[in-house]
């Protein structure tokens, strides 16, 4: 059902005080109310039914989280989603104010929507949806939500053998994700994707540095760096070059590592991004030692 047609019956429920409208367009029931709709849907839908609209659902909040994440990570590379349910639409969001808003108002409902999601078999949505997700829960520090997600989506990943999807789910087990991302450079090359063998390259990177191996980790950074050079992908340049100083940072190399810093700030002001204050603040922070986590980026 479009919005125009779906206004009349929730205005009708909620002059019936069968439904509330906390704020303009946006309805809600009571607990009790919530509780007795889910029973009336058991008994009186068939299962198809159900399904259908709960895959309704989840194709307009994936559409619209997509949308949203890229509101307010601009520079993010988008993710190629297949087109939604018929007569479902995307919520119009204008803005990464409005994006934000959305996601701190739909998030408790996002991260159900990937938990039905898992439920219900949709792996790729799974995935789509953290990946959507993702940018806004580590803004907030909502990292329980961020687990959550993310394990979804590493299991979806491990059910459809995806070795570099699982790669990334992996953001704290370090010594797996060597693993996949070793396994996910290999099939990389072999495809000849020198995208994907950058993203595996400063996965490993990432993952060496977590584990101290911080020689290996400036390694692999550098390697990824090259590859994002030569496709000149300036956002993977960025990224490669604020972990390449990370990584000589707790090497103890610190200069080399301010170097480096600096050369991503020129990028960052080049490309008018927003997170060119981060790294500048992180130049002027006489220790930086204590903030150097807050540079590792996961925009991809």
């Amino acid at each position: 059902m479009a919005v125009p047609e779906v206004r009349p019956p929730l205005a009708e429920l909620a002059g019936a005080h069968l439904a509330a409208e906390h704020r303009p367009g946006r309805y809600a029931r009571h607990d009790l109310l919530r509780a007795y709709a889910a029973e009336l849907v058991h008994t009186l839908d068939t299962e198809h039914d159900r399904r259908r609209a709960s895959r309704r659902l989840l194709d307009h909040y994936l559409h619209t989280a997509h949308a949203a994440t890229l509101l307010l990570a601009p520079r993010r590379r988008p993710i190629a989603l297949p087109p939604p349910a018929p007569g479902v639409s995307a919520e119009a969001i204008d803005g990464a104010g409005q994006a934000l808003a959305w996601f701190t108002s739909e998030r408790p409902a996002l991260v159900a929507a990937v938990q039905e999601a898992a439920a219900q078999g949709h792996d790729e949505e799974v995935r789509h949806l953290a990946w959507a997700l993702s940018a806004f829960l580590r803004w907030r520090g909502l990292l329980l939500d961020w687990v959550t997600a993310e394990q979804a989506a590493l299991d979806a990943s491990r059910r459809l053998a995806d070795p570099r999807g699982q790669a990334h789910a992996l953001l704290g087990r370090h010594d797996r994700a060597l693993v996949y991302c070793r396994r996910a450079l290999t099939l990389f090359q072999e495809l000849g994707d020198l995208n994907g063998q950058a993203a595996s390259l400063d996965g490993l990177g990432y993952a060496h540095h977590h584990l101290g191996q911080y020689d290996l980790a400036v390694r692999c950074h550098r390697q990824a760096l090259g590859l994002y050079l030569t496709l000149g992908d300036r956002i993977g340049e960025v990224e490669a070059l604020i972990r390449l100083g990370n990584a000589h940072h707790v090497g103890g190399d610190h200069d080399t590592a301010r170097d480096t810093w600096r050369q991503a700030l020129v990028l960052l002001d080049e490309l008018a991004h927003p997170d060119a204050g981060q790294v500048r603040a992180q130049l002027a922070d006489p220790a930086p030692g204590r903030a150097g986590a807050r540079l590792y980026w996961s925009h991809r």
